[in-house]
């Protein structure tokens, strides 16, 4: 089943079995990728990678968890930053 989720940002990520903050996997990431806004001056960077997701309510050593890619959003309007980060989890197994 195919499927695209927002995200929060306040679980912690899985990378080989071991749980990582959210937050400084997200500051470790490349923004590559960038696209037209909506609006003159807009535009959106963007970075993904490959992330594990928990799906049990509590962190144990054998938790439960699916592989997502994970695709992190900036909104930039005439070169500065706007807003805050914009979260998307999604099935996509390319991560370009």
């Amino acid at each position: 089943m195919r499927f695209i989720i927002r995200g929060v940002g306040k679980r912690n990520i899985m990378e080989a079995q071991i749980e990582h903050d959210f937050k400084q996997a997200v500051n470790e990431m490349q923004f590559i990728y960038e696209q037209p806004g909506f609006k003159a001056g807009e535009t959106f960077r963007c970075a993904t990678r490959r992330i594990g997701v928990r799906t049990d309510d509590h962190p144990y050593r054998k938790a439960n968890s699916v592989e997502v890619s994970l695709v992190v959003v900036r909104i930039f309007r005439k070169g500065y930053q706007k807003g805050k980060d914009f979260y998307l989890l999604c099935d996509f197994a390319d991560p370009g």
